[in-house]
């Protein structure tokens, strides 16, 4: 899908951010990561776009997305070439200087996966000692992270970083081929691939990496309008909340509020 296809994949909202008859686009960016975010032409955007676009239903703007590998959504966010990026952990979004909202949408939790047959049990980062771990570039791992800028750092080839929009599923095929022995990604973002890949049974959770992390909607520093947009983005889950609006869209992805 060429850059202009991409950028039609998105919605238009209201928004009284804007001066009356004056239209507003806010320019999202973030990676394939479903069933946070779909990539383009997805029947279903992912819960996080959904959510986005009915938190600014009574704020707003027209609400265009970019799918985009991972480093240049964080890339554009930071330069202002895109007003926010779409999937961040607070961790990250603070070390990139981003505006963060009052409200996350979704938590995020980390786990190491391995093949169906594999007795390997994650116990901390030494018992990665003896095995190839893929991972997505730029992705924030946690208390992994450094451990893998490490190792990236010294190509020690005991981390195989992926890049592009099939990151995700490029590890997973390695993983099912003996091409690395152990993958981390989000828990929910591998039970919804492994059954879009039909992959259902042929890959197993062996442990979790701390911490749990919230994640959100980030705002560019560039942008002097971020936090208004941050504000309505907030209210607007907020509200989501109350009416019941935010369960009907999580129980169409099959995720649960994180704040219950």
């Amino acid at each position: 899908m060429n850059r202009l296809a991409s950028w039609l994949f998105g919605c238009a909202i209201l928004c009284t951010l804007a001066p009356r008859g004056a239209a507003q686009t806010i320019r999202m960016e973030g990676n394939p990561w479903p069933p946070y975010l779909a990539d383009a032409g997805a029947k279903d955007r992912g819960f996080m776009i959904d959510v986005a676009e009915a938190a600014f239903r009574t704020a707003g703007c027209t609400l265009a997305l970019q799918v985009v590998p991972w480093s240049r959504a964080l890339q554009d966010t930071e330069e202002g070439k895109a007003d926010a990026v779409v999937g961040i952990y607070a961790s990250q979004a603070k070390e990139k200087g981003l505006l963060l909202p009052s409200e996350e949408i979704g938590v995020s939790v980390n786990k190491l996966f391995v093949k169906a047959g594999s007795t390997w049990v994650y116990s901390g980062i030494p018992s990665l000692g003896g095995m190839i771990l893929g991972t997505i570039a730029d992705y924030d791992y946690g208390d992994l992270t450094p451990y893998v800028a490490e190792q990236v750092a010294r190509k020690t080839g005991k981390v195989d970083e992926m890049h592009g929009n099939d990151a995700l599923q490029a590890n997973l095929n390695k993983l099912l081929l003996d091409r690395v022995t152990v993958i981390v990604e989000d828990a929910i973002v591998v039970d919804f691939a492994t059954r879009e890949l039909g992959m259902v049974g042929k890959v197993k959770a062996a442990g979790s990496v701390e911490p749990r992390n919230r994640v959100y909607i980030a705002f560019s520093p560039k942008n002097p309008k971020s936090a208004s947009y941050a504000k309505a983005l907030s209210d607007g889950i907020a509200r989501l909340r109350r009416s019941g609006e935010l369960k009907a869209i999580l129980d169409r992805y099959g995720v649960a509020d994180w704040k219950k």
